[in-house]
């Protein structure tokens, strides 16, 4: 559970179904959050497959920030992504969360809770602000050695 600023209490609800795909949202927004690494490369299947299909900004974006050295990790890019497809009400958004990190032979590190954590905070502030709902997948999914009961706590 998480306490929002007014005393309110959240619940976390798990839904079956694609991350990219925001349900039981009503005409509120949707903040879409994905993990990636500071290096601007797009991945390919999975999450990054489904996003691209949503619309093309994303990658875009990301693949800019990328060449522009402003993946920084706890940073937290937002960007729009009912250009392709949309819902009749409200607006969904992706949050790219930069978590993981690159070294300079391409090896890519696990996902770091500190960057995690402090990415998480700023999509929290944006969804508060905007009333927005938060949709993730089960972060670190099929990560070698990643505890997702310890990530489930932030």
């Amino acid at each position: 559970e998480e306490e929002e600023e007014e005393g309110e209490v959240e619940e976390i609800r798990y839904v079956v179904g694609d991350v990219t795909q925001p349900q039981h949202t009503g005409s509120s927004d949707a903040i879409i959050v994905h993990c990636v690494d500071n290096s601007g490369r797009w991945g390919k299947g999975g999450v990054f497959s489904a996003i691209s299909a949503r619309s093309p900004q994303p990658e875009i974006q990301y693949t800019l920030a990328g060449k522009m050295k402003d993946l920084s990790l706890g940073d937290a890019h937002v960007i729009p992504v009912d250009d392709v497809m949309s819902r009749d009400e409200g607006r969904d958004m992706l949050a790219l969360l930069v978590s993981q990190s690159r070294d300079s032979t391409g090896k890519l590190s696990g996902i770091k809770l500190s960057a995690l954590d402090t990415g998480l905070l700023r999509v929290a502030r944006l969804a508060r602000r905007r009333k927005a709902s938060v949709h993730l997948p089960r972060i670190g999914h099929s990560t070698p050695n990643f505890n997702w009961y310890g990530t489930e706590r932030l």
